[in-house]
């Protein structure tokens, strides 16, 4: 009887399954076995079957492990069955079941590993493209699931962030995006002119009216060509031209306040400890206004950049002898001192104006306006030399 019984048990086909990663030979491997169990043991096994397959999903929280104990479990109790072809079909499916659950969460295990490093490395409103999320290994068809499934939500084409509760990308801070922007591409472009015056606390007359408009300054061209695609709260003006001949001169990293938009302290590195750490690359206020100058008076008067200047009480005249003697730009150099005579501050006589080229000729920045004779430039007729009734 026991040798009949032990035919019975041993299987007549092998059906050739490939092989998966992590699992156990017996899932790896099932085996169609023509048993069937004796009624009034069937019940004991089945129930025996759940407490297991429960055991190890409150254990170990894996279909994995819930499919080796199916596995191991029907291997146990196979002595308690006797031949019978009409559970046959019971057992291949059970066998064929537990094979496709284990296969099936080796891969939902990969995706969810894949995406709590995402979510770990993407802090929260931070804006990352697609190239990135490939980066990290998410693959295109996952990043529809992760935003179909609202663990992403696409700001623009290509362009996505972690699901907020502020809703549509309409309310996009132009903050975020560009701080966004300068770690995609590294921080080799940054905020300058006006909109670094403003950061500083230095520009007091800088927003005339209007919308805000905030300068970028990209002289190398590696800026993401998403970021000016995008919606933000202000309008986003690229600067192209290189004005300096040492291109990180007067550029700090600053750790950035995103309750108050204030600039903290300078930071060596934008490498965040805490999830609440931004930091932004902004031109300091010397680079930034002698950048000012070169707008002047294309897309500032005069009068404007007269105004601003006023503030401009603290400026450091070593790192400005450094940018005038490297500035590239003679019609900026020139207005720029121009105005710091003018204004008179403490820090426009400790210039050493003799390493800085200003070139040669007269330059033409208003039509109808006034030369003046030392930098031999033409500036309003408001702008000219003082009378002595004009002075107190």
């Amino acid at each position: 009887m026991k040798t009949q019984i032990g035919a019975a048990l041993k299987p007549k086909t092998r059906r050739k399954v490939k092989k998966v990663a992590g699992l156990s030979g017996a899932l790896r491997t099932p085996r169609i076995l023509r048993v069937t169990p004796v009624d009034p043991l069937r019940q004991r096994f089945l129930k025996r079957l759940d407490a297991e397959v429960g055991f190890h999903r409150d254990r170990h929280r894996s279909v994995i492990g819930r499919a080796d104990a199916g596995c191991r479990l029907v291997h146990l109790y196979r002595n308690l069955f006797v031949t019978d072809e009409r559970n046959l079909g019971i057992i291949n499916h059970s066998l064929s079941v537990v094979q496709r659950c284990g296969i099936l969460f080796v891969m939902d295990g990969q995706k969810r590993q894949t995406l709590n490093h995402l979510l770990t490395a993407l802090p929260p409103g931070l804006l990352v493209d697609s190239a990135w999320l490939q980066a990290q290994g998410v693959a295109r068809t996952s990043v529809h699931d992760y935003v179909r499934r609202g663990w992403l939500e696409r700001v623009a084409p290509r362009v996505y962030r972690r699901t907020t509760t502020q809703g549509a990308a309409a309310s996009l801070r132009w903050d975020m995006a560009v701080m966004s922007a300068q770690r995609a591409a590294l921080g080799e472009f940054y905020v300058g002119g006006m909109t670094a015056l403003e950061l500083h606390g230095l520009g007091h007359f800088a927003r005339l009216g209007g919308g805000r408009t905030v300068h970028l300054y990209d002289p190398d061209h590696i800026a993401p060509s998403w970021l000016a695609a995008l919606s933000t709260d202000a309008q986003l003006a690229m600067h192209r031209r290189a004005l300096f001949e040492v291109s990180d001169l007067g550029i700090d990293w600053h750790r950035f306040d995103l309750g108050t938009a204030r600039l903290g302290d300078v930071a060596t590195s934008p490498q965040a400890s805490e999830a609440w750490d931004h930091f932004l690359r902004v031109a300091s206020a010397e680079r930034a206004a002698i950048e000012l100058m070169d707008d002047v008076p294309a897309s500032l008067s005069f009068d404007h950049a007269n105004k601003i200047f006023e503030n401009l009480t603290t400026l450091r005249p070593r790192l400005l002898t450094k940018l005038l003697k490297g500035c590239t730009s003679i019609r900026a150099k020139r207005l720029f001192l121009f105005f710091a005579d003018r204004h008179a501050h403490g820090w426009a006589k400790r210039i050493d104006r003799d390493v800085i080229d200003l070139g040669r000729g007269k330059r033409q920045l208003v039509s109808g306006g006034r030369l003046d004779a030392r930098y031999q430039i033409t500036v309003p007729e408001a702008f000219g030399p003082k009378t002595e009734s004009e002075d107190p």
